[in-house]
């Protein structure tokens, strides 16, 4: 910064997650509905809160986050790097070690959109059809495996790679079905995030919980059973619907002194139904 001649004091501190920032002003706050003097904490990333919001022991926890994209995580206590994978800063001097991938929610909406213009070129329908609840069902009543029909569901490319797209193999008479895609889009948006813990697997060690979190693994009872079953573990779902919005209140609250440590926050967390492999 002093080489390209910038003020230091035009850019805010460095401080950790959590940190005390400042408060809301009186037309700010006025303007979102809040009270004058409201307490501000420094931000963290939306994965962080994502996992602070859905976790209640991290020693041996595996986080999976499903929502338009997704990634899969596991706590550190020391800085460690893997290759093809994150590791990003956690609250309380810790790490996220995160396998990020664009498969997620908008694998399923790809498959949406085709049966969506198929529907529109051959059978007079609007294009506007809500058919995930028809796409889920179909692919429950398909066995595992999707009778050999198999995907990479790579339609956007990867982080690692824009230029990858997605392919079907196996295809054949009996497994070309609209169940049989839904079921080999869920599975392969799980083989993914099971290629990256194989990465990861020997830095953190034994995994004996497994948690689901994102709006991809709480609406899709199906999804949910997939990664149960890949990853041979209960899946634990919490039950908030926005874990994202529940880790930074968690910070908030532990900064400004309502509960006393992340530690403790995270004893708030709670689990609906645990998911058991298939």
């Amino acid at each position: 910064m002093r080489r390209l001649g910038l003020l230091e004091r035009l850019l805010p501190t460095v401080a950790p997650s959590g940190a005390r920032a400042g408060v809301l002003q009186g037309d700010v706050a006025r303007s979102i509905g809040l009270r004058g003097g409201t307490p501000v904490f420094v931000a963290l990333g939306d994965n962080q809160a994502s996992v602070l919001g859905s976790v209640r022991e991290y020693e041996h926890t595996l986080i999976v986050n499903i929502g338009t994209g997704g990634q899969i995580s596991a706590r550190l206590e020391d800085c460690a790097f893997v290759p093809g994978l994150d590791t990003r800063p956690f609250p309380g001097g810790r790490y996220l070690l995160v396998g990020a991938g664009l498969t997620g929610g908008r694998s399923y909406a790809w498959l949406r959109d085709l049966f969506r213009a198929i529907g529109v070129a051959f059978f007079g329908a609007r294009g506007d059809e809500d058919l995930y609840d028809a796409m889920t069902a179909l692919a429950a009543a398909v066995p595992p495996g999707a009778d050999g029909l198999c995907c990479e569901p790579l339609f956007t490319g990867s982080r690692r790679d824009p230029s990858r797209r997605g392919a079907f193999a196996g295809v054949g008479v009996a497994n070309a079905t609209p169940g049989h895609l839904a079921r080999a889009v869920l599975e392969g948006m799980v083989e993914q995030f099971h290629q990256f813990f194989t990465s990861m697997a020997p830095v953190i060690g034994e995994t004996r919980q497994l948690v689901g979190a994102g709006n991809g693994i709480r609406r899709n009872p199906v999804l949910a059973q997939i990664l149960s079953r890949r990853f041979s573990l209960p899946l634990h779902r919490p039950v908030t619907t926005e874990q994202a919005a529940t880790g930074a209140a968690m910070v908030a609250a532990v900064g400004c002194g309502t509960i006393g440590s992340l530690r403790e926050a995270a004893r708030y967390v709670r689990y609906e139904e645990v998911v058991e492999p298939e």
